[in-house]
């Protein structure tokens, strides 16, 4: 959809193309922000002040190809949900969330039952992470950020950012293995 006549269009105001830049990319952007924000209403904020952000950064961007153009406004969104993650002081790296239910890796012979589970499905149980556990896994496993980089970026430690990723690995293990059971409980009659 966008080329680099596109981009001069929308940075001489073209109202039209605005209007397409936003139906288009408006979906994608909210996606993205609402992985890590799991709020609505803040999402909602954050998208307009991200395309905000977009428009006003579009000058200083060099086309390339459309690929790129989106590699480029996802960080802008994802920088923008961090900064408001830390604002909001909800990015808590200490362990406030109790283990003592999830079971340990012993049975690592039983293959988690995620293919069993929709897209959708799955998304919905990211979005229930706590939000440290939540920030790093996006981070580190849909946008592949190394421990490094997420280290700098929530100024913590690496060890932080593993811990927190092994912890968020652990929560959504048992939260799938949950869900699976309840699944299979309705399917043989059991609920």
């Amino acid at each position: 959809m966008v080329n680099e006549e596109f981009i001069i269009s929308i940075l001489k105001g073209n109202s039209k193309n605005i209007s397409l830049f936003y139906d288009y990319y408006s979906p994608y952007l909210y996606t993205t922000i609402y992985r890590y924000v799991s709020n609505i209403q803040d999402t909602e904020d954050l998208l307009q002040d991200t395309l905000i952000k977009i428009l006003e950064s579009l000058k200083n961007f060099t086309f390339t190809n459309e690929q790129m153009f989106k590699s480029w406004m996802i960080k802008i969104a994802i920088n923008n949900a961090l900064n408001f993650i830390r604002q909001k002081s909800k990015f808590d790296t200490i362990d406030d969330f109790s283990f003592e239910y999830l079971k340990d890796d012993e049975t690592e012979d039983e293959e988690t039952p995620i293919h069993e589970l929709s897209p959708k499905e799955l998304f919905s149980l990211i979005t229930e992470l706590p939000i440290g556990y939540k920030t790093v896994f996006n981070l580190f496993v849909l946008e592949n950020y190394s421990h490094k980089e997420i280290a700098n970026l929530l100024n913590i430690s690496e060890n932080t950012s593993k811990t927190q990723l092994l912890k968020a690995r652990k929560l959504l293990k048992n939260k799938i293995e949950q869900k699976y059971s309840y699944i299979k409980k309705i399917e043989y009659g059991k609920v």
